[in-house]
């Protein structure tokens, strides 16, 4: 045996005893923390009062106090309302009191009274005298309670301390509150008894109610109401699957591409995890196209819903420049240039390009500074807008409700208890049928990543895995098939003055103008179930035009795919410049008053 094996083995047996010796310290130093969170066992155990009768106490120990429990009868309850005027203090004003005892019963329900049995005079216990009567004790006010035989000092039935005793405060009341009728908790106090811990600090209950079990939907939802909860989903993958592959890549142009290599040769279980990554970008937009088109179908843009289409739009728009900034991070060909391509079209701004395009890159052409500032924004700061808007499209959601196939506002018509009639809790109905549709997606993405994961250059482009060349530039520049719809549009619009400003100008406004949708429909028919055939027309005509211009955007620049380019971005800008007029000519069908099936 050699010495290096002899070391090994004593290195081995040094980490293991280390290990072992370590967890059990952090354990014993962690238990007391984690054991203070939960009420002692005595407070647990002594709270029974299911035999507790009128008149009747017990004392159990609460840090190492005395505390009585006992039952109160109604005129026990009726002599304590008579008492103020004997009483120093009787609406507990002196000392820091729960809630629960500023009243003349000082208890969260009358009839059972918690108190610590210990005189606020010397700390002495009194004890309980409910028998004695008013000559015992030299007056004619007495109605039973607490007498510390030491100095004298008198508590009435509530621990309200009399005037004229040494005691300076009432008897203190610990925090307590009911488990149930018949079990008291002492050493946790609650606003709301019928809550549980979590609730008494966190409105779990509150949130599930309102946005799941309790949120009332639409009974008629279909195919198309399954792409909102595949999106979040999708979101949910990149960014876990985006951690992943932060911990291995290298924000550097001399080694971005060859960390890519890296994670797909060495690291174990690295290919699965950039495949889902890779495939999960395209997945995104195809379920964010399609949760659109249901907007357009069904008029989900239109009021009450114009403030959760604007916060779609916008998180579509992070989404975008997410997708972008993290298809330049494998450093491949298409990656750089496709990077100098479109940040170049920054230098195209009258008066402020060159300087605004050098603020972009922090350089005068693309490497570091732009790759670490794009991977700063696609690990860090976009994820954390798109977390943020995804949560307030979907509180905006829930507060105006969601559309329907139909178009109908089920708000309007509900039941004596306030429910909508055509509407049922999102949780269980549509969270199972969810699941359904999860379980059909994942077997289509799953088929495309262990496949097909670069589906013939579409998900992955063939040039993207040859490492960047400043030298040399690939023979067609296109972005993936995502962004090609607005780069179209970009290519469409000739250059004026030597500037291709139009043309950027023309590619941020196809964005752009999605954001006025609700205002430029005039129809009073959300539903394209009730809509009239010029919108039908219109609607088809623009899908097909968006959809031919992503193929475009993808060809090399010919004479024809230019010309077609051009007759397509009209014919998709003719959709919302002349949505005015055709919303609001021929004849649409009457709307229902309640949903159909």
């Amino acid at each position: 045996m050699s010495g290096q094996e002899i070391d090994l083995k004593k290195r081995r047996f040094l980490t293991n005893a280390t290990s072992v010796v370590g967890a059990v310290g952090v354990g014993f130093v962690a238990w007391p923390f984690l054991s203070s969170w939960m009420p002692s066992a005595r407070a647990k155990a002594a709270g029974d009062i299911s035999k507790l009768e009128s008149g009747q106490l017990v004392r159990v120990l609460w840090r190492k106090k005395p505390v009585w429990i006992f039952r109160r009868d109604a005129s026990t309850l009726a002599d304590l309302k008579t008492l103020d005027g004997e009483l120093a203090d009787p609406d507990n004003e002196e000392d820091q009191q729960p809630i629960y005892a500023k009243n003349t019963h000082r208890s969260i329900k009358a009839e059972v009274a918690v108190i610590v049995g210990v005189c606020t005079h010397l700390g002495c216990s009194p004890t309980y005298r409910p028998e004695l009567g008013a000559a015992d004790l030299g007056g004619d006010s007495w109605k039973g309670g607490f007498y510390c035989p030491c100095h004298g000092s008198k508590f009435d039935l509530a621990g309200r301390v009399y005037a004229g005793v040494p005691a300076p405060t009432n008897l203190i009341i610990p925090p307590y509150h009911f488990v149930s009728d018949s079990l008291i908790r002492i050493g946790v106090e609650t606003m709301d008894n019928n809550k549980s811990w979590i609730d008494q600090r966190f409105p779990l209950t509150k949130v599930w109610n309102e946005h799941l079990a309790e949120y009332y939907t639409p009974r008629n939802f279909n195919f198309w109401y399954f792409f909102g909860s595949l999106a979040m989903l999708v979101l949910v993958m990149q960014i876990v699957t985006g951690i992943f592959l932060t911990m291995h890549f290298k924000p550097d142009s001399a080694n971005a591409f060859a960390s890519v290599e890296y994670i797909m040769r060495d690291v174990n279980w690295g290919w699965l995890i950039r495949y889902l990554h890779s495939t999960g970008a395209s997945a995104f937009f195809i379920v964010i196209y399609l949760h659109m088109y249901r907007g357009l179908l069904y008029g989900s843009y239109k009021a009450p819903r114009e403030l959760i289409w604007i916060l779609g739009m916008v998180l579509y728009i992070a989404l975008m420049a997410e997708a972008f900034m993290g298809y330049v991070l494998p450093w491949g060909q298409m990656s750089y240039w496709g990077a100098q391509v479109i940040i170049s079209l920054f230098g195209s701004v009258p008066f402020i390009g060159p300087e605004l395009l050098t603020w972009i890159l922090g350089d005068y052409a693309v490497g570091d500074p732009a790759l670490n500032r794009f991977f700063s924004l696609h690990v860090i700061a976009l994820p954390l807008i798109l977390v943020v808007l995804v949560f307030l499209h979907i509180v905006a959601l829930h507060t105006v409700g969601s559309n329907n196939p139909d178009g109908v506002e089920i708000k309007k018509n509900k039941d004596k208890d306030g429910i909508p009639k055509d509407g049922i809790p999102f949780h269980p109905y549509y969270s199972v049928k969810d699941i359904v549709g999860v379980v059909v997606f994942l077997m289509l993405f799953s088929a495309v990543v262990f496949f097909a994961p670069a589906m013939n250059g579409y998900f992955l482009e063939h040039a993207n895995f040859i490492e960047a060349n400043p030298l040399k530039t690939p023979d067609h520049i296109a972005p993936l098939w995502y962004l090609t719809p607005f780069y179209s549009v970009l290519r469409a619009i000739p250059p004026m003055f030597g500037s291709q400003f139009p043309g950027v100008v023309g590619m941020f406004g196809a964005l752009l103008i999605l954001l006025a949708l609700p205002w430029l429909d005039r129809s009073k028919v959300k539903s394209i179930r009730y809509r009239s055939w010029p919108y039908k027309v219109a609607l088809g005509i623009f899908v097909v035009s968006f959809i031919v211009l992503g193929w475009l955007g993808m060809q090399p620049v010919t004479p024809v795919n230019a010309l077609l380019a051009r007759i397509f971005t009209v014919a998709y800008f003719g959709f919302f410049i002349l949505m005015p007029w055709f919303t609001s000519i021929g004849k649409t069908k009457e709307v229902p008053t309640r949903v159909t099936e």
